[in-house]
């Protein structure tokens, strides 16, 4: 773009189409491309996220997609949320207590658990109807707010009943990470996450490659509140190779999908 005799307005429809592009930017990234300097970038941000357009976290901006609707956010990425699934579920065995948070990815999940001698606690109506209906798994649906923006039951209610339980795995929907930690654009969603990790012996975050290398408003927690990550991202994925060089385990599908072809092709009579 030219970085001379610039409107404003025009440069705010850059900043725009800069971050839909990539998901979210940095004030300094901005403010290399289009040439404003970084207080300019600033006062724009300020104006858009007014408007609503985009939202402003520490550092940037991030789309407002962050926190879509669970409506239109359930039709999207569906092979890739299966595939993260199916590998997810391989740590869940018989006789575990296991919490599945509301999350289009872990909803995928329901289909690869175990079908019996589980006991599942969910902050996710349709995931406890689903499983109600479907599988003997006991069920128990947490109370508090529901957020209809993501079907999702969160609040000082729901915290408080996580402080009094105990579950053996915690399945966690990712909507943002970096080698900064985890965050997420809602501040009951964060609070809720933050509990749910609390409650937890063991932590699986479950996220789509478009979830990786992005910050959002609110700090859920560092990465090392998570025991493992499981993504369609390849493992030369510059941000898994990020996120793995800062300590955490992630498990990459692609990955675990050449290994099984591999084996398949050495088995006898293949």
């Amino acid at each position: 773009m030219p970085t001379t005799n610039v409107l404003p307005s025009e440069r705010r429809q850059w900043i725009l189409r800069l971050v839909a592009e990539s998901g979210s930017v940095s004030v300094s990234e901005l403010s290399r491309i289009t040439g404003a300097s970084l207080a300019t970038i600033h006062r724009d941000l300020e104006q858009l996220a007014g408007t609503g357009r985009l939202l402003r976290v520490h550092g940037g901006a991030t789309t407002v997609d962050d926190d879509p609707p669970a409506t239109s956010e359930r039709r999207r990425n569906i092979p890739q949320k299966r595939a993260i699934a199916r590998v997810a579920a391989e740590w869940v065995e018989p006789g575990d207590v296991v919490f599945l948070e509301a999350s289009s990815t872990i909803a995928q999940l329901t289909e690869f658990l175990p079908q019996s001698e589980l006991v599942v606690v969910t902050n996710d109506p349709e995931i406890a109807l689903d499983l109600a209906q479907n599988t003997g798994n006991e069920v128990v649906i947490l109370g508090g707010t529901l957020r209809s923006q993501t079907r999702s039951i969160v609040g000082e209610m729901t915290v408080a009943l996580l402080s009094e339980i105990k579950v053996d795995i915690a399945f966690i929907g990712v909507s943002a990470i970096s080698v900064d930690g985890l965050t997420s654009v809602n501040l009951l969603e964060a609070e809720t996450k933050r509990a749910i990790l609390g409650a937890a012996s063991r932590t699986i975050g479950l996220a789509t490659s478009d979830k990786l290398g992005r910050n959002s408003l609110t700090t859920i927690g560092s990465l090392d509140r998570l025991g493992r990550l499981v993504t369609d991202a390849p493992r030369n994925d510059p941000n898994v190779e990020a996120l793995v060089a800062a300590g955490l385990d992630v498990v990459s599908v692609s990955a675990t999908r050449r290994a099984s072809r591999k084996q398949s092709d050495r088995a006898p009579g293949s």
